[in-house]
């Protein structure tokens, strides 16, 4: 038994829809910038209770980029929100640029498929 046409494309729309989905630029931020801040200071964290005589002597150059941080427990917190900042904005840059190529690439798969129907359209005539 074969489905109405109607409902058959209702489904590729939602297929389409699906497979060409939108990236949410504030929900891929706050995730991008959660993992960023957690790893900068699970870092911290762990050069602290590690310990030894010099502790963290690369992770501490963060600091001159990130004023206020060091290899700390205050400066894992510092850390942590000095890298939930820097995720946040490279997780919105890169939603914003994906949503800005999909749009690009949906708007050009549109514009062929519309020259297409109107060139089937003119060899009927």
């Amino acid at each position: 038994m074969t489905e109405p046409k109607d409902e058959m494309d209702a489904k590729e729309n939602e297929l389409v829809i699906e497979a060409f989905a939108r990236l949410h630029k504030t929900a891929l931020g706050v995730a991008v910038g959660a993992v960023f801040g957690g790893a900068l200071w699970a870092a911290t964290l762990w050069l602290l209770i590690k310990g030894g005589e010099a502790i963290g002597r690369t992770l501490s150059l963060l600091g001159e980029y990130f004023p206020g941080y060091s290899v700390t427990p205050t400066g894992a917190m510092v850390g942590f929100l000095y890298g939930f900042g820097a995720g946040f904005l490279i997780g919105g840059t890169i939603a914003l640029v994906w949503n800005l190529l999909l749009r690009l690439f949906l708007l050009e798969v549109k514009g062929e498929a519309e020259l297409e129907e109107a060139s089937r359209l003119m060899d009927r005539w």
